[in-house]
């Protein structure tokens, strides 16, 4: 069925602010991802599109390059290599991601073990399968321990950046990175430490999460030479300690 025609049919919801041809071709040169015609006229028809719980990434005019779509795609791009021939699309939540390519075919990513796995559809019927309550995960085993140290690690966000995490309605602002933490007789390693924003630190409160939890980067912090060099540091020392467990929810003890 036509995406069109299957709208037709559900009450969904769109934005009004749409953007133009010529904003479209910023959008492509900017990221330098030639966009598929599916792509194309999901953009320039709908912007964005939402049912019930389900709400796909989308572009409108006021916010540009700062609508979630974009920014989500420039911070997949910036800290997952992997990920740049892609837009984003949806977060699946766990770290996991819907992407599309140029040729419209969906990519499901997973940003905790950064593999890529295509889904073996085009855009217009993951839209509209997700709409109908399908689920698409990468499905695969994870270890019980398991640590990313040995991921590459290229980048963390800067000291003073503002995040959302998944399923999360309050934003956090960072104040640490690369911390360890004892719980429950362990040793936890995790990418950073925050507190609630606007709140501040209240008390001895933060929250401690990791680079796939972030489900969007609402502020990013400064960066300057000094920011550079504790990063150099950070990672040397992820390098020296292979063995670091990783913390998770699942892990904490209340």
């Amino acid at each position: 069925m036509e995406l069109s025609n299957y709208l037709k049919t559900v009450s969904f919801e769109s934005t009004k602010n749409l953007i133009t041809e010529t904003q479209l071709s910023e959008i492509v040169s900017s990221f330098g991802i030639p966009i598929g015609s599916q792509l194309k006229n999901y953009l320039l028809s709908y912007g964005y599109l939402g049912k019930n719980e389900i709400e796909f990434y989308g572009v409108n005019s006021r916010q540009l390059f700062k609508s979630d779509l974009l920014s989500q795609t420039a911070y997949l791009h910036k800290y997952f290599v992997d990920t740049k021939p892609f837009y984003a699309i949806e977060n699946l939540d766990d770290g996991e991601y819907a992407l599309v390519n140029s040729s419209d075919d969906i990519i499901l990513f997973d940003s905790e073990n950064q593999t890529l796995s295509p889904a073996g559809i085009k855009l217009n019927d993951y839209f509209i399968r997700r709409f109908n309550g399908e689920v698409f995960t990468i499905q695969q085993t994870k270890p019980e321990d398991s640590c990313t140290m040995d991921r590459d690690i290229t980048s963390f966000l800067p000291l003073g950046s503002v995040v959302l995490l998944q399923g999360a309605t309050q934003k956090l602002l960072i104040i640490a990175r690369a911390i360890q933490v004892r719980n429950g007789g362990k040793t936890f390693f995790f990418d950073y430490g925050g507190v609630l924003y606007p709140e501040g630190l209240t008390g001895d409160q933060m929250a401690y999460f990791n680079a796939e939890n972030i489900n969007r980067v609402v502020f990013e912090g400064y960066r300057d030479v000094d920011d550079d060099n504790m990063q150099d540091t950070i990672r040397a020392y992820l390098r020296a300690n292979p063995d670091l467990e990783r913390g998770s929810a699942e892990k904490w003890q209340a």
